[in-house]
């Protein structure tokens, strides 16, 4: 099955430079762009996102990804439908719990606040009335235009067992971290389990594996740009790998057996985290990042390096590989590299 591949834009891509870097995605054949929402650390998401749009014409445009607090639903789901009719239907939602990571939060939302907030923006951004908190609304303006009936595509960022049995029920694709096969595995099965209890088909819901791919002679050249963001994949996991419920040591033993003494090294990481070196060269998290942490999550090193890792999360099943550009000095040439020497593999 073929593979498509989207691109992740980070706090490095600013109001002056965004148009550039998205019309070239759009020129490669890029099937989506996100944009980060950290607003301690990036530029607003929505502006980003609309000077996006604005200088492209075929890809599509989303978060990556807001959350319920930082943003109020109602307004999330205003602002993509706008999005939606200025890039003529080629937005969509990509949503999360959120956490303290550049973020105006200190504790992510629940997985009640969460489901609620897929809901209500799928309902809203089709005109449709839509329930938040015990309380209704809709809009007129969505209601008059074209777009009424049709919702904007929501993709929930996926971690634990709950967000990604949330997601089987809600979303219509998901976002999930890291190139392990047994991860991935694992989460594939916990996102099946939540479409049966909703009465759905898993297959309806696209999965996109997020992953930084950084093409280069060797995967010792490639470290020093990589491990910032292998960083925030490890506290990402780590968060989730410390609780005590069966489907989480079921995914600690599977780990375990397949990456011996690798949590440990997850547990280092996450003791050294500075939130506000997130996605950032040079923070104290970097320091303990292995190579086969690298590893776990991100597809780095020769063409044939990447080949093989996109290769064996591809027998998964999955709709693509979406590649970050987080903390890449020339984000441009990875951008084209990975046009011209990756994706054609798997076309």
């Amino acid at each position: 099955m073929a593979l498509e591949f989207g691109l992740g834009f980070g706090q490095e891509q600013t109001v002056h430079n965004i148009a550039e870097r998205a019309k070239i995605a759009d020129d490669l054949g890029f099937s989506h762009i996100t944009q980060i929402d950290m607003g301690n650390l990036s530029h607003e998401v929505n502006v980003m996102m609309t000077l996006a749009a604005q200088a492209t014409k075929h890809i599509k445009i989303g978060h990556g990804v807001t959350n319920p607090r930082t943003y109020h639903p109602g307004a999330i789901g205003n602002a993509m439908a706008s999005i939606r009719e200025l890039s003529d239907g080629r937005a969509f939602v990509g949503i999360g719990a959120g956490g303290p990571y550049g973020q105006f939060l200190a504790k992510g939302a629940s997985i009640k606040e969460l489901k609620e907030a897929v809901q209500f923006i799928k309902a809203y951004t089709a005109g449709e009335e839509a329930s938040l908190g015990g309380e209704s609304w809709h809009s007129e303006w969505i209601r008059s235009s074209k777009w009424n009936g049709q919702s904007v595509p929501v993709y929930v960022a996926v971690a634990g067992p709950r967000t990604c049995q949330l997601a089987g029920e809600v979303a219509d694709a998901v976002f999930t971290i890291g190139m392990d096969p047994e991860l991935q595995k694992w989460r594939k099965e916990q996102i099946e389990k939540g479409a049966e209890r909703a009465g759905r088909d898993p297959s309806e819901i696209d999965i996109w594996v997020r992953t930084q791919c950084y093409v280069a002679d060797s995967k010792e050249e490639a470290k020093h740009y990589t491990e910032p963001y292998a960083a925030t994949c490890v506290w990402e996991l780590y968060q989730i790998l410390r609780r005590d419920n069966p489907d989480v040591l079921d995914l600690r033993r599977r780990i375990e057996r397949r990456h011996p003494g690798i949590i440990d090294e997850f547990k280092q990481i996450y003791d050294a985290w500075d939130p506000y070196y997130t996605e950032r060269v040079g923070g104290p998290q970097t320091v303990p990042v292995t190579q086969r942490v690298i590893d776990f999550f991100l597809a780095t090193g020769t063409i044939e390096d990447v080949d093989e890792q996109i290769h064996q999360v591809q027998q998964l099943g999955v709709k693509g590989i979406s590649s970050v550009m987080f903390s890449i000095t020339d984000d441009i040439e990875m951008m084209q590299r990975i046009a011209r020497e990756i994706v054609p593999k798997f076309n």
